[in-house]
């Protein structure tokens, strides 16, 4: 998504904790001629440097993929990143059954449960269901350079 959003002209600064995951993103934007884009290490949980910085937060599969007991600190650490009047936006897997007792994949949420959590640190309010007048999707904003779709 990073690199989507950069070649549409946005800033975009990418963390991950992986340091492979971050090479490989800094080689994909320089291979495109990227050149808006920053991708850095880090702890989504308590990372800092950031203090005020992003407009649009955008999480895509991640939250879900925390551990429990980290979520809150992930949320707190992004909320800090956010600047006054930001916007989060969270792709997130809703309830996953489980197969004899185990979970078949990422623990996910009910929309009560994720409107819990983020409500802790964020105010909560519905994302639109179609642009407003004059706008296009966010589906429509998001195509590569080749007119695919990424999200």
């Amino acid at each position: 998504m990073a690199l989507a959003l950069t070649a549409r002209g946005y800033t975009v600064v990418g963390l991950d904790g992986s340091a492979s995951a971050i090479a490989t993103a800094k080689r994909a934007a320089a291979e495109r001629g990227l050149t808006t884009a920053s991708f850095a290490q880090a702890d989504i949980t308590s990372f800092g440097g950031y203090d005020g910085r992003f407009s649009t937060i955008m999480d895509s599969g991640l939250f879900h993929a925390l551990p429990i007991d980290r979520r809150q600190d992930y949320l707190t650490s992004i909320h800090r990143a956010a600047a006054p009047g930001a916007s989060l936006f969270i792709l997130a897997f809703g309830p996953i059954p489980s197969t004899a007792g185990r979970p078949t994949g990422p623990s996910g949420f009910t929309e009560a449960q994720l409107r819990g959590a983020v409500s802790t640190v964020w105010e909560v309010r519905p994302a639109p269901t179609r642009p407003r007048k004059g706008q296009r999707s966010l589906r429509d904003r998001l195509r590569n350079s080749t007119g695919e779709r990424v999200a």
